[in-house]
């Protein structure tokens, strides 16, 4: 009967053999790593849409009806033609003032709308949005509507940075007709 020799392995062969799983295991890690980061960024740009749309829709009433825009030290002012209800939050298409401020309240920067009618009772001050930390409005060129392809005479380009690092900052054009 013959003896049948017993391979072991070498330890070359046991380096090996533990540098490939270590590179496939560093891979595996890295694949669940950028998959968990994407999702995550997807549902916090998806929150904040949400989240962000009250923000958009308010400012959005105010620069469709707004006349005149006025940058002031701490944000911008409008002269605009639609207000809120203070009792109600309607709006109402009567001539406004409507300041938008960033103030610091308790730990967190809140804006804020500070509507100041001309028709007595109708003076508000309202939270819009939490953790802005700074804001632009700037008029956009009627020529840059035209190469936007929008039928529209002229339009305002609003920016939201947030203080949040994972929220982009918020951007988007109201345009009049």
């Amino acid at each position: 009967m013959k003896q049948q020799k017993q391979k072991a392995l070498t330890l070359v062969e046991v380096m090996l053999a533990l540098v490939i799983v270590a590179m496939l295991a560093a891979a595996t890690m890295m694949v669940v790593g950028n998959i968990t980061r994407s999702e995550a960024r997807a549902r916090a740009q998806h929150d904040d849409s949400w989240l962000l749309s009250p923000l958009r829709d308010i400012l959005t009433a105010d620069l469709v009806h707004a006349g005149e825009i006025t940058k002031t030290p701490e944000g911008f002012s409008i002269q605009t033609q639609v207000s809120f209800d203070a009792a109600t939050l309607e709006r109402r298409h009567l001539p406004t003032s409507v300041d938008y401020v960033v103030r610091k309240i308790g730990s967190r920067n809140w804006l804020v709308r500070i509507q100041h009618a001309r028709t007595a009772g109708q003076d508000m001050t309202e939270l819009v949005c939490s953790g802005v930390r700074s804001f632009n409005v700037e008029k956009v060129d009627p020529a840059d509507a035209e190469a936007a392809s929008q039928p529209a005479s002229s339009g305002t380009a609003v920016t939201v940075e947030f203080d949040s690092a994972q929220s982009g900052p918020l951007m988007f054009t109201v345009w009049q007709g």
